[in-house]
């Protein structure tokens, strides 16, 4: 009974963190930025008149409201429903649905950036010739942190492949976490490398965006490769009843880590005036 109520406890967390407060600290950013950097000043960081963007941003809210209410019903209907405690299912499904906001938010700052590329009229620019390393992003420790729980995590799953449960995925569980790590070592090696999203943004606040990028991409993928372990665990041990807990914390942890970004105030919007050199 106990495990219970701390699921429900958690689950609630989970309802709103996820479905409240963060789409609305994403929202209430962008919100401050069009307060602090009107179009008037700053033309190039708008391509569409502000109205549009805070109309998008009044929808998005409207689905997380949504998203909120089916979560309260959820938890109504799990807490009345005695005869069932295995309630993994619904936490994922429940997650992906809180994804829906978040997601909306970032396939829009894509389509910005797209827009901005689209508006910019320059014919000349000026390159940035400094050399970008991966050190620049994310540090040696990190990256040793990163690598050593995979390794012991390679270990934990050749020492579990020997009981031969009936239920155990076996080495697919390492072909699912490395190609993990290889999306993420793409996506911080292409952010790097590749063409800038943002055409007036400056090197050094791309090289900070990157680095956040990548750390938040390692914190994700140590968290991914902890959690398995620990489901794979209770399973053994006979505790599957409290993967819920365990998967709604993750989610959590995630969001939490989502939650940092650059600092507006240290973004460098005098690249957005009408009069800022080409760069």
């Amino acid at each position: 009974m106990r495990s219970e109520i701390f699921f429900y406890l958690v689950f609630l967390s989970q309802i709103v963190l996820l479905s409240y407060f963060l789409p609305r600290r994403m929202v209430n950013r962008i919100n401050y930025i069009f307060e602090t950097y009107p179009a008037a000043e700053f033309p190039r960081f708008y391509p569409l008149p502000v109205k549009w963007y805070r109309q998008q941003l009044k929808n998005i809210l409207r689905i997380s409201w949504v998203v909120l209410v089916l979560g309260i019903v959820l938890l109504a209907a799990t807490i009345a429903d005695a005869t069932n405690d295995d309630y993994a299912g619904i936490v994922f499904a429940y997650f992906l649905l809180q994804s829906i906001p978040v997601m909306l938010l970032e396939v829009g700052v894509l389509k910005h950036s797209q827009m901005m590329q689209a508006k910019d009229s320059r014919r000349t620019r000026q390159a940035d010739l400094t050399p970008r390393r991966i050190s620049d992003v994310i540090s040696p420790g990190m990256l040793s942190l990163v690598a050593l729980v995979y390794l012991g995590f390679v270990y934990f799953i050749m020492y579990v492949q020997q009981f031969d449960f009936s239920w155990f995925g076996g080495y697919t569980n390492i072909v699912g976490i490395t190609a993990v790590n290889l999306v993420f070592a793409i996506m911080v090696a292409w952010r790097l490398y590749g063409k800038n999203r943002d055409p007036y943004q400056a090197s050094v606040d791309r090289i900070r965006e990157v680095r956040l990028l990548a750390n938040q991409l390692a914190f994700i993928s140590i968290a991914a490769t902890l959690f398995i372990t620990l489901t794979i665990s209770l399973k053994m041990w006979d505790l599957h009843n409290l993967t819920q807990i365990a998967m709604s914390l993750y989610f959590q942890l995630i969001a939490f880590a989502s939650m940092k970004v650059m600092q507006v105030d240290e973004i460098d919007f005098d690249v957005y005036r009408d009069d800022a050199l080409p760069i």
